[in-house]
């Protein structure tokens, strides 16, 4: 695919490969866009990927890569361009497409939401904790996090907001935020998510929720037995992140 300001390309071994491609990642209810930047060089600023679960020959799902995009610019005029073409190659247009699980970009979440209004956008529990861990590494609050049990306490709420319904999660920062007001480093780092997620016109609590994503099966069970303890209030919001946190942080 090529736009006329705006150099893309689609690669694919010959025709039908592509056009199975195609009409797989059309019959998908959900897509998960990824990109890396390391693989490319100029012009190209970005190797873009969109993904879905296909079934296998034994009967198993796995996520595989569809469709590739090779960008030179990553706006949101430019992603728009990019899944407009895709669309357009598509035989039923995505009329199956529900929900697509992107990262943290602007520009990528605008072009998702005027492309395809309809469909639900997503974040999913890595992209959270990455981006909020990566800060932490930034304000080099890691050593800390590794050696001090109170650091690594509260890092480990704050990574744990995602697993409360969407209407908690802002009093329960604040709740955290106002235990560590005099600590110049953490400071910093409420200020973040507050700016980033909390009070951003791009993103709010429910786009990161992640209290009833099924793609964490190996720890919903867990999640699920803490939700009912705090629905029947025999768990309190601080303990029932201070519980999650096990689930959520980055292991020692």
């Amino acid at each position: 695919m090529t736009t006329a300001d705006n150099r893309i390309s689609t690669m694919a071994n010959n025709a039908d490969p592509a056009m199975h491609q195609l009409h797989v990642l059309d019959g998908a209810k959900t897509w998960y866009l990824d990109g890396t930047f390391k693989l490319v060089k100029r012009p190209f600023t970005q190797l873009f990927s969109v993904h879905a679960f296909v079934k296998g020959d034994t009967g198993g799902m796995k996520q595989v890569p569809l469709t590739f995009v090779l960008i030179t610019r990553r706006t949101k005029k430019d992603y728009k361009k990019v899944l407009k073409a895709l669309r357009r190659k598509l035989p039923s247009r995505a009329a199956n497409l529900q929900e697509l699980v992107v990262d943290f970009k602007v520009g990528l979440w605008g072009a998702i939401r005027a492309v395809f209004p309809d469909a639900s956008v997503n974040c999913r529990l890595f992209h959270w904790t990455q981006a909020v861990w990566r800060k932490c590494q930034a304000l080099d609050l890691a050593v800390p996090y590794m050696s001090n049990d109170g650091v690594r306490d509260f890092i480990g709420q704050l990574l744990s907001l995602p697993f409360l319904p969407n209407e908690h999660i802002g009093p329960a920062f604040k709740e955290l935020s106002s235990l560590v007001t005099d600590q110049p480093a953490m400071v910093e780092l409420c200020s973040y998510p507050r700016t980033t997620w909390l009070e951003n016109s791009t993103w709010s609590p429910r786009d990161w929720n992640q209290r009833r994503m099924y793609m964490y099966q190996q720890v919903q069970g867990k999640i699920f037995k803490l939700w009912d303890d705090y629905q029947a209030r025999r768990l309190t919001t601080s303990g029932l992140l201070a519980a999650c946190k096990y689930l959520t942080g980055p292991a020692l």
